[in-house]
């Protein structure tokens, strides 16, 4: 269960001296807040979305609207706070979803260059996972391999998606029924998905 939302969290605080407070006329320190506001999916930050400050009177404890302030005030503060940027954290969500888009890219486009590999230098025990003319996904082992052709070991199971089609491999799923294939017929099968090189 994935669980959506928006989240504030305190970035930064300390203290500015000297400042006069229009609630309860005295010159007095405040307390500010540098308060980060941020999306989230069950828990992990994604990123930031707004960043707000709210400033405190230490002598009558009340938060001040910055509009109150006189510009001498305000100049204060925002010397005090020009630089504070959302902290990498805030971003990790978004970080490690970029990550992933990587790390997927990056195994697919392997897989593919195995797949051309293993097609021209094709060896016993390799596992094609195919899809079949019915739609379904299901896996062929190499049983043999001579000078023109290939002979594959059917399986009797098959799968409706794609990702369930490795599941399939294991050595009581394939029947003794076989399926040959010409190396020039392997290079242009167009149903193979990837290919398993079992060692």
């Amino acid at each position: 269960m994935f669980i959506f939302g928006t989240v504030e969290k305190t970035i930064k605080t300390g203290k500015i001296d000297n400042i006069n407070c229009p609630k309860c006329q005295s010159f007095c320190a405040f307390n500010y807040f540098i308060i980060s506001s941020y999306t989230h999916i069950t828990l992990i930050p994604l990123f930031p979305v707004a960043k707000r400050a709210e400033i405190e009177c230490l002598n009558c404890n009340e938060f001040v609207d910055f509009n109150e302030l006189s510009d001498k005030d305000l100049n204060k503060f925002g010397n005090e706070n020009s630089n504070v940027k959302h902290p990498i954290w805030l971003y990790l969500g978004t970080l490690l979803f970029v990550a992933f888009l990587f790390y997927f890219a990056f195994n697919y486009f392997k897989k593919v260059d195995d797949t051309e590999i293993f097609i021209k230098n094709p060896t016993v025990n390799d596992v094609y996972f195919i899809k079949d003319n019915d739609g379904y996904y299901t896996a062929l082992k190499i049983e043999k391999v001579t000078k023109d052709s290939i002979l594959f070991l059917q399986n009797d199971y098959k799968a409706t998606v794609f990702y369930e089609v490795e599941e399939l491999d294991v050595p009581e799923n394939y029947s003794k029924n076989s399926i040959k294939y010409s190396k020039n017929e392997l290079q242009i099968l167009d149903e193979i998905i990837s290919i398993k090189r079992n060692k």
